[in-house]
């Protein structure tokens, strides 16, 4: 358990309507879809800036909490399940579209970003996002990027890490740190968009991404095939 003026710290940076610590509010983050035995946070923070996402990374480490990144908590890893207590830093504060450019063919957006919002934007631009994971309607592209998420359409079209071109991130003492850029072509540099993917929170949290999108498809097709068994099926 927090002391009191932690808590009240967190609460300087947020307000008290982005913070929460009272058992009732932290125990719907002691789970997510992975069969894990619960644990609450101490507290919860939801930031609706970068600037509060530097400062509660820096209390953190200053004060020697444990820090877990969720989005939506759809992940099956048990990723966003603190280990004992510490802070929940909740991603979805940061929901916008922040470009969409259909000549360049990329889109910035935010960490708590709706991977059928991204995808229905492209749409709209006749432009198509492939990465589809079964929790397309309810996953953020934070969490997308955390676990390098992919769905049916991976065979053709590949998974999260085939669409990252860029990345903004804050490291374990707050600081916010650039990666990649608006051109497919990226030779200066750490590929630091390539570590970020699939780092399941543990290098930073992610903030912003730079996504490349792609024509939309002329026409598509459904079909189902039955085979008898699996090793014909294989």
């Amino acid at each position: 358990m927090l002391k009191k003026s932690t808590v009240g710290k967190f609460r300087e940076i947020l307000g008290g309507n982005n913070c929460w610590d009272s058992p009732e509010d932290v125990i719907c983050y002691s789970y997510d879809a992975a069969y894990e035995e619960p644990v609450s946070p101490d507290i919860v923070v939801k930031p609706g800036n970068y600037d509060q996402i530097g400062r509660i990374i820096g209390l953190c480490a200053e004060e020697n909490i444990p820090l877990v990144i969720r989005g939506a908590g759809t992940n099956l890893s048990g990723g966003t399940v603190p280990l004992s207590g510490g802070c929940v830093l909740l991603t979805t504060g940061l929901n916008r579209i922040i470009e969409f450019n259909t000549e360049d063919l990329y889109a910035v957006v935010q960490a708590g970003v709706i991977t059928s919002a991204l995808a229905l934007e492209a749409e709209k631009h006749g432009l198509f996002y492939p990465p589809d994971p079964a929790s397309m309607k309810v996953s953020t592209i934070g969490g997308n990027v955390a676990e390098n998420a992919g769905g049916l359409r991976g065979l053709k079209y590949g998974v999260t890490k085939d669409y990252l071109m860029g990345v903004r991130f804050y490291d374990v003492e707050g600081n916010l740190v650039i990666g990649g850029g608006k051109t497919v072509k990226q030779a200066t540099g750490f590929n630091l968009p390539g570590l970020m993917v699939s780092s399941e929170g543990l290098l930073g949290v992610m903030v912003e991404f730079i996504l490349r999108v792609i024509p939309k498809p002329e026409s598509s097709k459904s079909l189902m095939v039955v085979y008898s068994d699996i090793i014909r099926a294989c």
